[in-house]
């Protein structure tokens, strides 16, 4: 998509230098000698701005066009484009004579060398496409992508009922300025790997030698917080406790290997980390339709408050543990609680709601 767009920049930038040349030709009406022409003058003047911005962008094309195997189909477009980056000597010279009519060749030369670049690669990403088409036989053996166990861990869903201490602590999380959602099932997650266990111990053991405020789940500030996300399986669903292998079920991935910050993509407002809420309503918004959350016990330690956006964020300022949004700062509705560091999340919940 990237090359696209360069190669269209390209195209754009090149025609449209060719149409002022072709404009100063039209209004200079043999008046190169003179320069009396104030419409030549300008227009030239337009030109000379517009050449190092055509001279860069054909530097990168002439770069893309010796990358890859096919650099023997692109000889006639890169000696076209080191032909137009030579333009910018000639166009320096006092008499615009020869020059500006050599514009007009090379520019449109570049114009099409451009065109004819970006249309080869379209039908060459066409014809790649068919090639990697499988047949139905192949199309019909090919499995799906599957979650690598990383931890070893054989994972437990343990419905607990109504009446348990376990469901009213649920309950009680749930129930914290919660808008309009309600609880379908709680299942106890249990059987983590001992490594997986004591990597959230050892971290939050250390945060609390920093910090001795307690929280509502334990010593460093731990918290009970909800992070909500897709799934394409039926987990949490009418009793349902069995976990499926596809990579495409973020909830299955989660819980498989806990929460990796390798796994997070860009575009978030307070950089790459992992988010959580104490409102289930604000998490259940991730859910897209899944209507499953991970209640988690989270180490929040010394956090930072949030003030402003930041997309570039990948981890927290110095002697702090997690980053804190507060509703009505940095335009947040309700309170965000993002994390950098894997080993301060213990999944220890999931809970199906209805909404």
């Amino acid at each position: 998509k990237m090359r696209f767009k360069l190669y269209a920049s390209a195209i754009t930038i090149n025609l449209l230098l060719s149409t002022v040349a072709i404009t100063a030709t039209y209004f200079s009406k043999g008046e190169y000698e003179s320069g009396s022409s104030t419409n030549f003058k300008a227009l030239t003047t337009l030109m000379k701005s517009l050449l190092p911005v055509s001279a860069s962008v054909n530097v990168v094309v002439l770069y893309e066009l010796t990358k890859g195997t096919h650099r023997k189909e692109n000889v006639l477009g890169i000696t076209l484009i080191l032909y137009a980056l030579g333009l910018s000597g000639l166009l320096q010279l006092k008499n615009l004579r020869y020059s500006l009519v050599l514009n007009i060749y090379v520019m449109i030369l570049g114009a099409a060398n451009a065109y004819l670049v970006l249309l080869g690669k379209i039908f060459l990403i066409i014809s790649q496409r068919k090639k990697s088409q499988p047949t139905f036989e192949e199309s019909q053996s090919k499995q799906p992508a599957t979650i690598q166990n990383k931890w070893d861990n054989k994972l437990h869903f343990e419905q607990i009922e109504d009446h348990s201490e376990d469901f009213k602590k649920v309950e009680l999380a749930f129930s914290t300025r919660c808008k309009g959602m309600n609880i379908e099932r709680v299942f106890r997650i249990t059987g983590y790997n001992q490594k997986f266990t004591d990597r959230f111990i050892d971290y939050q053991s250390q945060v609390s030698k920093r910090v001795r405020l307690a929280g509502s789940a334990g010593p460093a500030n731990t918290e009970y917080l909800f992070h909500g996300t897709a799934k394409k399986c039926h987990l949490g669903d009418l009793s349902s406790a069995k976990m499926c292998q596809d990579l495409q079920c973020n909830l299955c991935s989660i819980l498989t290997n806990g929460f990796e910050t390798e796994c997070i993509g860009g575009g978030l407002r307070f950089g790459k980390g992992h988010y959580f809420s104490s409102m289930a309503s604000k998490a259940g918004n991730y859910t897209k339709g899944s209507q499953c959350l991970i209640l988690s016990k989270v180490v929040l330690g010394n956090f930072h408050l949030i003030k402003s956006e930041n997309y570039d964020l990948t981890f927290v300022p110095e002697h702090h543990d997690s980053l804190m949004g507060k509703a009505g700062l940095a335009a947040l509705e309700d309170d965000e609680m993002v994390i950098f560091n894997d080993s301060a999340i213990m999944p220890e919940f999931l809970v199906s709601f209805t909404s």
